[in-house]
């Protein structure tokens, strides 16, 4: 059951933060950065055993955060990603 939580939650957050970009641009991954390290923070709490081993729920969305910052650098350049960087900091 938690493997199947946590695939889905990562269909779910990949997904969400491919569509932010999509219809927000720029800016819906400014807010996907806010949302994810918010959220992260809060669901490290959680530990499940999922796929033989211990892990957080968190790990998922700390993940989005790397897709986030690699879509930035490579479709807007160095300067958006830092921008990013600097969100999820003082998120």
């Amino acid at each position: 059951m938690n493997e199947l939580l946590l695939v889905i939650s990562l269909v779910f957050i990949f997904g969400a933060t491919l569509l932010g970009y999509k219809f927000f641009g720029r800016a819906g991954l400014y807010a996907m950065t806010a949302i994810t390290t918010v959220s992260a923070n809060i669901e490290v709490l959680m530990l499940v055993k999922a796929f033989g081993m211990e892990q957080t729920l968190g790990n998922v969305l700390f993940a989005a955060t790397f897709l986030i910052t690699d879509i930035l650098s490579e479709c807007e350049g160095k300067r958006a990603a830092d921008k990013a960087v600097w969100i999820g900091v003082f998120s």
